[in-house]
């Protein structure tokens, strides 16, 4: 992970700037380590060279909600695909809708249909969507940071589609950041 490039999408410091590419090193992995602060890995050559290439980060204000027992779709994003770099990161911020009631269901990241933007990739997930009843407690302020990895794949660069798949009703979705990596972790 050293000499590795990642980017901020979450500073509960105060001190750093969400979406600034820094590079790996002892006092970020201590702030990690502790919560205080959320990298993903990320490309810094895509980073620099395109305004959806190597991160994307996208906050709903109050959140999309998914409050139906059967899958739906929302919180549409997109990121430009390189066909060499295998791994798409992502953490997501999770609440309750209502805190008096339970999370149950699954979560998962899937590539999505869109009417402007043609579809140049598919995503191979590592391991299964997850299950929400399986998350632990939530944090002081009542919510979930959720990390995962999927593989990215395509035989050509360009934009790819991407969107929550719930099926939940009692899930909402504050934020999600996506990056592109060769880091495997």
């Amino acid at each position: 992970m050293e000499n590795q490039e990642r980017v901020i999408v979450w500073d509960g410091t105060g001190l750093e700037r969400v979406g600034a590419l820094v590079r790996a090193n002892q006092a970020l992995h201590a702030e990690e380590a502790h919560k205080r602060i959320i990298t993903l890995p990320c490309d810094a050559k895509m980073y620099n060279a395109s305004a959806l290439g190597g991160y994307f980060m996208r906050a709903w204000g109050f959140g999309v909600h998914f409050t139906e027992m059967r899958p739906q779709r929302g919180c549409l994003m997109a990121l430009h695909a390189s066909s060499d770099v295998p791994y798409l990161h992502w953490v997501a911020r999770l609440e309750r809708v209502d805190k008096e009631r339970g999370l149950r269901g699954s979560f998962s990241i899937v590539t999505a249909g869109d009417p402007v933007i043609p579809m140049v990739g598919a995503l191979s997930a590592i391991g299964r969507p997850v299950d929400l009843t399986q998350i632990g407690e939530p944090d002081e302020k009542g919510g979930w940071f959720l990390r995962g990895k999927l593989m990215l794949r395509t035989g050509q660069d360009g934009l790819c589609p991407l969107a929550i798949q719930a099926v939940s009703d009692n899930l909402r979705i504050r934020w999600v950041a996506l990056s592109q990596s060769r880091a495997e972790e």
